[in-house]
């Protein structure tokens, strides 16, 4: 990957990046499951890995030109190149099923990566090629820690490398309809001295308003994650692979270890060929198939019945029968159900309740990430506010359109949306019944997870 639009300087023999490790994440779209949604979305995570390296190279000159960094830039530029590394296939989708399951995250996996005793042809660890390429290892892996305050360069939500590099490649790559701000007329304006922020100074003869750039780049995040990377299309395909990745590991088709390195494409190869000799686990084996059908076939189940805020409530959205739930339930659900593995447990109580039909509880997991971080502003060298103080109206417009997407979908196969649609009151009484009493469960400190949970 490299043309004029995303540089990334890729050097034939650099280390890092050739190490088998880093290589990986060439065989993990970027965009996970959203590929089924838009196929032209097909760039690697390693694609944008070059492209975050770049970006962080360019940003940290700048930081020096102003003498706001003074610490090693070629630290801050190798942490780009791993600081994505332990995201398992299909990223997130996957990543919570793990997480559910070993106890581990990515940065966690991060950590045990960098730890690795794996070699490249030359016989090299990770910490070797990192250290040869003059990097202090003990200093990215505070990075990856969070306990290195040099890390918001890349990691920073607002202005970070990883965001700027993520957004506006996926956007282009994918088509998005909107066209993106100039992100990179900010570069020249950030700023690193207490903290990462941005710099309201103007030169006499300045056209940009930093603020407005901001505010901009803000809104254009907003609309990527609830238009691409969060649409119910993306959630329905995700529900349809976080499953189907489950009931493959309790029916030992794959172990949840071995799945963290597995490319995308053999990961659905290993779930869609995968058998069992025991009855039991092979019936679980053929479930994953089945409910991994609606994934690559791109034929996911519809959604019969959204679950939104009261106020926000109309009586049908795009054909589905809209339920008034309060923020409290819903903060109660997504503290509980946020594990996908109790998702599964209530689609089952549900399907049994009517019939069999089967039953996806699509959402997403953490909504409040919609919303972009607050961004500290500088003038003359000193932190003077920040930009939630100087935009109050653009931030609560985006929360109220945060909350306006919110929902919580349960969805059918398309063969059985009209019975389920006759039967609505009665799956939504299900719905109430079993969430509240998995919530009230899941308040009890005794309660093992993995014993609880249940697959009918």
């Amino acid at each position: 990957m490299g043309n004029a639009k995303y540089p990334w300087g890729f050097e034939v023999d650099d280390p890092v990046l050739n190490h088998p490790i880093l290589q990986v994440q060439a065989d993990h779209k970027q965009l996970g499951q959203v590929a089924y949604v838009l196929p032209q979305a097909k760039h690697s995570r390693f694609n944008h890995f070059g492209f975050v390296k770049y970006i962080t190279d360019r940003i940290c000159r700048q930081l020096e030109e102003k003498g706001d960094f003074i610490g090693s830039r070629n630290n801050v530029v190798q942490f780009a190149k791993i600081h994505d590394m332990g995201h398992p296939p299909f990223s997130h989708a996957v990543e919570y099923v793990l997480r559910d399951l070993t106890k581990v995250d990515h940065n966690e996996r991060a950590l045990q990566l960098l730890g690795s005793n794996k070699k490249d042809k030359s016989g090299r660890t990770l910490p070797d090629v990192l250290e040869f390429s003059g990097a202090c290892v003990n200093f990215l892996k505070e990075m990856l820690e969070g306990k290195r305050i040099e890390a918001k360069i890349v990691t920073d939500k607002s202005i970070g490398a990883d965001k700027l590099a993520y957004t506006f490649m996926d956007a282009d790559l994918c088509d998005f309809y909107q066209t993106p701000p100039d992100w990179e007329r900010l570069i020249p304006f950030l700023r690193f001295i207490d903290d990462y922020g941005v710099d309201l100074r103007k030169t006499p003869k300045q056209v940009i308003d930093q603020t407005a750039l901001l505010t901009a780049m803000q809104y254009f995040y907003f609309k990527m994650y609830t238009e691409v990377y969060l649409s119910p299309e993306s959630m329905a395909y995700e529900r349809h692979l976080q499953k189907a990745v489950e009931l493959a590991i309790r029916a030992e088709v794959l172990s949840a270890e071995e799945v963290w390195d597995l490319g995308d494409d053999t990961l659905l190869n290993k779930i869609n060929n995968g058998n069992h000799s025991n009855v039991e686990k092979n019936y679980l084996a053929q479930e994953a198939k089945e409910v991994l059908q609606g994934l690559i076939m791109r034929d996911p189940y519809v959604s019969i019945l959204a679950l939104k805020y009261t106020g926000i409530k109309k009586e049908q959205v795009r054909g589905q029968k809209v339920i008034e739930i309060e923020k409290r339930f819903k903060d109660e659900f997504l503290n509980t159900f946020k594990n996908p593995l109790r998702l599964t447990e209530l689609e089952s109580a549900i399907a049994n309740d009517i019939k069999g039909i089967p039953v996806l509880c699509c959402l997403l997991p953490d909504p409040e990430k919609v919303v972009p971080t607050d961004v500290p502003l500088y003038d003359a060298g000193k932190k003077i506010t920040t930009l939630r103080t100087e935009s109050k109206g653009h931030f609560h417009a985006l929360e109220e359109m945060r909350d306006e997407h919110f929902a919580i979908r349960l969805r059918v196969p398309p063969s059985e949306a009209e019975l389920a649609g006759r039967q609505a009151d009665k799956i939504v009484a299900s719905f109430f019944e079993h969430s509240k009493k998995i919530i009230n469960r899941s308040k009890k400190p005794e309660e093992n997870l993995e014993d609880k949970i249940k697959i009918s």
